[in-house]
């Protein structure tokens, strides 16, 4: 007795590729299939000839509905399965690892975090792959695999104020999944208070507030260019108003180091940067 098998793509009309298979055989491997795309399969028992050589009717629907029965007292033929299936693929849409900003940032750690795969593609997850610099530049030459259960990893002995990039893939038994957009990270800790605050009454008809950039910048220089990679984002100016909570006055970018105060109840309150 055999097993006769057929396959389409889903959505063809014809069923192709007959393959006998011993009945002791009952797996059979297909290959040369096509990603993402769903195929159907079906099956049905075929008899051997007297002879012992395996007689295959022409192929259409009568090798799945009626088969003749040969001598020696077989059962009737099983009828046809028809399976429906994906063929499984690596996982897809890996994103890009990001800050964890419930962990405080410091000089020398980076806390990344990320998210599963957006596509598992029919198989469960095996491995994370997250690759990084260490900020030394050139190639992603470091490497930490990590178990599926994690999904997020922190980078220790960085130098501080060097500039890192990371990025992260993902593997299951299909293989491996494209890596996720390159992502860049600057090791600083948060950056000491402005100083030299001050409020002056040039000729306009508002206090201008100004201020010096924090001595310390959250992180040492570094010979890889730190001056650029640390810098202050912004500035937040807050009011200290009688009888009600501090509130933000404004928000001005790093480079800024003066604002006016255009405000006359400012001038009962103090004001905090």
């Amino acid at each position: 007795v055999y097993y006769i098998v057929q396959g389409k793509i889903a959505g063809s009309e014809v069923f192709v590729d007959a393959t006998l298979q011993p009945t002791r055989e009952t797996t059979i491997t297909v290959g040369a299939l096509f990603p993402s795309q769903l195929y159907q399969f079906r099956i049905a028992t075929l008899y051997a000839a007297p002879s012992g050589e395996a007689q295959m009717p022409p192929l259409g629907e009568a090798v799945f509905s009626t088969l003749d029965v040969y001598s020696g007292g077989v059962p009737p033929p099983l009828p046809f399965v028809l399976l429906d299936f994906a063929l499984p693929q690596e996982p897809a849409g890996v994103g890009a690892p990001r800050l964890d900003s419930s962990i405080p940032p410091s000089a020398s750690t980076l806390n990344l975090k990320w998210d599963a795969p957006s596509e598992m593609r029919g198989l469960p997850l095996e491995v994370y792959e997250l690759q990084h610099d260490r900020g030394y530049g050139g190639g992603f030459a470091f490497s930490v695999m990590l178990d599926t259960i994690y999904m997020s990893y922190q980078l220790n002995g960085l130098d501080s104020g060097s500039q890192v990039r990371v990025r992260l893939r993902a593997r299951n038994q299909a293989g491996w999944s494209s890596f996720s957009p390159e992502a860049i990270f600057v090791v600083c800790a948060p950056p000491g208070k402005p100083h030299n605050l001050e409020v002056s009454h040039p000729l306009g008809v508002w206090p201008v507030l100004s201020w010096s950039p924090p001595a310390d910048m959250g992180a040492q220089p570094t010979p890889a260019d730190a001056s650029w990679h640390v810098r202050i984002q912004s500035y937040r100016i807050l009011a200290n108003v009688p009888r009600a909570s501090p509130y933000t006055i404004a928000v001005v970018p790093g480079t800024q180091t003066s604002f006016e105060l255009a405000a006359p109840f400012l001038r009962e309150s103090e004001v905090r940067l």
